[in-house]
C-alpha cells in the first residue's frame, strides 16, 4: 500500500479541480447556447472526456477506516452548496444559480475526504470511475429541461428520476456485459 500525501497536495489537486470548472464555467457562459449546440458540446466532452480519463480508472484502492469527521464534512459542504445556490437564485437570476447548481460538490468531498488517506492515484481512479454516471445526469437534466413547461415541475422530476435510472441501469449493464479488454 502506497503511503497517502500530505494535506497540501489535497488542496493543491482541490484547488485544480475547481479552477478548471471555473474555467469551463466562464468560457460556457460566453456562449448564448441553443438545445442542440448543448447537446453538440455535451457529446464532444463526453466522446473526449471518457477516454482521456479511462487511464485513470484501475487503481487498487486501500481499504480505509472511516473517520468521524467523514459524513459531517460531506453535509457541510452539501450544505454549504445549497445555502449558495438559494442565496445566489434570490440575488443573480437563474443562469448563475443554475451554473452553482452543477457546481461538483460530490465528487470534491470526495476528493478532500479519499486524496489524504489513500493518494492520487486511488482517489483519481474513484472519481475517473464516475464519467459514466455523469452521461446519465446529463440525460437526466436534458429530461427535466424538456419536461418542465410541458408537464409541469411534478412530473419533470418522475420524468428525469426515470430517465437517470434507465440511463445509468443501461450503462451498468452495457459495462458489465462488454468484454474484458
Amino acid at each position: 500500500m502506497c503511503s497517502p500525501p500530505n494535506a497540501g497536495r489535497t488542496f493543491v489537486s482541490a484547488g485544480i479541480a475547481v479552477a478548471a470548472w471555473v474555467g469551463g464555467v466562464l468560457a460556457i457562459r460566453a456562449v448564448d447556447w441553443s438545445l442542440g449546440g448543448v447537446l453538440a458540446l455535451n457529446a464532444a466532452t463526453y466522446s473526449l472526456g471518457v477516454p482521456l480519463v479511462q487511464r485513470f480508472t484501475d487503481a487498487s484502492v486501500p481499504v480505509i477506516e472511516r473517520r468521524w469527521f467523514d459524513v459531517p464534512l460531506r453535509a457541510a459542504l452539501v450544505a454549504m452548496l445549497v445555502g449558495a445556490v438559494v442565496t445566489a437564485g434570490a440575488n443573480v437570476g437563474p443562469k448563475l444559480t443554475g451554473i452553482l447548481a452543477v457546481f461538483p460538490i460530490v465528487l470534491m468531498s470526495l476528493m478532500l475526504i479519499l486524496h489524504p488517506r489513500i493518494g492520487g492515484k486511488a482517489t483519481a481512479a474513484v472519481i475517473a470511475n464516475t464519467m459514466w454516471g455523469l452521461i446519465g445526469f446529463g440525460l437526466c437534466i436534458l429530461a427535466l429541461h424538456l419536461a418542465a413547461v410541458p408537464l409541469g415541475a411534478p412530473a419533470a422530476l418522475v420524468a428525469a428520476l426515470l430517465v437517470s435510472l434507465a440511463a445509468n441501469t443501461t450503462i451498468f449493464l452495457l459495462l458489465r456485459l462488454r468484454p474484458n479488454q
